[in-house]
């Protein structure tokens, strides 16, 4: 079995909804994933060995949503069935009625997950521990799934469950386990999903490039990788397409602003150096004439007079 680091803190400058919980219970929700994507992995090789062939692109969002759906069950039923005022019935209800938002919003923006799912799927039982030893980029899709996953998860807690004090008490971090930590903890996410919509996103197609969050020795941090994404860029429509045309226009006129800067620099420094300079030079010049001026006289008031001989 693959297994996760042992520092799972975040080093990047973007929130992720498992920030606010303890390490061990950032470490368990990311296990489950894990297990649950051997388990799917494990029932459709045996799926396929009776002949039937999956299409891993047409039903990667449902094999995404399957693995969000039964991690969900299994964290929630664990730490969020409070018999007082939610059963376990009423978490399916929560987990079912969220499921198509979350594929859409989350699970659909995972990237290279079919070509992630295959190579997983053909390979041998121990193909995630391969990975873990090479692969550098597809380790990196796999802890970002992994990543994703959970930080969908625990989103539904947040909407649902965030001021459950034996739920805080059990999930949440001290740092955040006030009701004012907990909204703005909730509002920084909330303009971080605004900022990635709105901003990273249509960026990072433009750019034909995906954001990757990755374990290492020291915790969670973040990267890209190169991937065509020209179909995204033609579908692009109002505020995302508008972002796009701003850099295009900033990448124009970097060059020219750059050299104006350049010329409009050297002037300046010619300006204060040449003309200024001398400017000031002379007036210094001349005050310094001024004052040795002056003292000449003052030395020549002091010189006595000569007297006249009597002779």
């Amino acid at each position: 079995m693959y297994t996760l680091s042992n520092n799972l803190d975040n080093l990047t400058n973007y929130s992720l909804e498992i920030d606010i919980l303890k390490f061990e219970k950032r470490k368990e929700i990311l296990e489950i994933v894990l297990k649950q994507l051997y388990r799917i992995i494990s029932d459709i090789k045996f799926i396929e060995r009776d002949g039937v062939k999956l299409s891993k692109t047409r039903h990667s969002l449902s094999i995404l949503a399957r693995l969000w759906r039964e991690s969900a069950l299994i964290f929630l039923s664990k730490y969020c069935n409070d018999q007082e005022k939610f059963f376990l019935e009423d978490i399916e209800t929560i987990i079912e009625e969220n499921e198509d938002i979350v594929s859409q919003e989350i699970l659909r923006k995972i990237p290279r997950f079919p070509e992630l799912f295959d190579f997983l799927l053909s390979g041998s039982e121990g193909s995630i521990q391969e990975m873990s030893q090479g692969k550098e980029e597809e380790k990196k899709i796999l802890h970002n799934l992994l990543i994703q996953v959970a930080n969908a998860i625990i989103s539904l807690i947040l909407n649902y469950f965030s001021n459950n004090e034996k739920i805080k008490e059990r999930l949440y971090n001290l740092e955040t386990v006030s009701s004012r930590e907990i909204a703005k903890f909730r509002n920084r996410l909330a303009w971080e999903y605004r900022k990635k919509q709105y901003w990273g996103e249509p960026k990072d197609i433009f750019e034909s490039q995906y954001r990757l969050f990755f374990f290492n020795e020291k915790g969670i941090d973040s990267s890209v990788i190169y991937s065509p994404r020209q179909k995204e860029l033609n579908s692009l429509r109002g505020i995302k397409w508008s972002v796009t045309i701003l850099l295009e226009i900033r990448d124009a006129t970097s060059p020219l602003l750059r050299s104006l800067v350049g010329t409009v620099g050297k002037a300046l420094v010619y300006v204060l150096t040449q003309v200024i300079g001398r400017g000031i030079g002379l007036v210094g010049k001349g005050i310094l004439q001024g004052i040795g001026n002056s003292f000449s006289e003052r030395d020549y008031q002091k010189k006595p007079a000569k007297q006249k001989s009597k002779y």
